[in-house]
């Protein structure tokens, strides 16, 4: 085994056993197999989803860092995090590519986050973990 490989599954032995219980979720982009209306018919951005669930949860573990508060306007303010989550929780269990803008991440806490940003690391060409910054929450 390389060491890329050996570092990569050591990444996900430490996430899997230490890490924080938390589900990534990804709004669909794609139509549902069979709509309830015509397309075109809905106003732009709508779709009619069929009751639905209108997203792809994947339930994974992930360290969470940081908490910095960011003014958005006025009084109102949210918490920007770091959450590391291993390439292995993403790649086994058949998730559509690593985290990306507006992937929205739930904590166990029920706090949400918005995914800002994903930087994905790795040795050798072999993704090992992804560093998502994100904003939401509560605090």
């Amino acid at each position: 085994m390389r060491l890329a490989e050996r570092i990569a599954r050591d990444a996900a032995r430490i996430t899997a056993r230490e890490g924080q219980r938390l589900v990534l979720r990804r709004p669909l982009t794609e139509p549902p197999a069979t709509p309830n209306a015509e397309w075109g018919a809905m106003p732009w951005g709508q779709f009619p989803w069929d009751g639905r669930q209108p997203f792809t949860d994947l339930v994974c573990r992930g360290f969470v860092s940081g908490a910095v508060p960011v003014q958005l306007h006025g009084a109102v303010w949210q918490i920007q995090r770091r959450i590391r989550i291993s390439d292995a929780e993403i790649h086994g269990k058949r998730w559509p590519g690593p985290p990306r803008r507006d992937d929205i991440v739930v904590l166990a806490d029920g706090q949400q986050f918005s995914v800002l940003d994903c930087d994905t690391r790795g040795l050798a060409g072999i993704p090992t973990m992804h560093i998502l910054t994100v904003l939401g929450g509560t605090g």
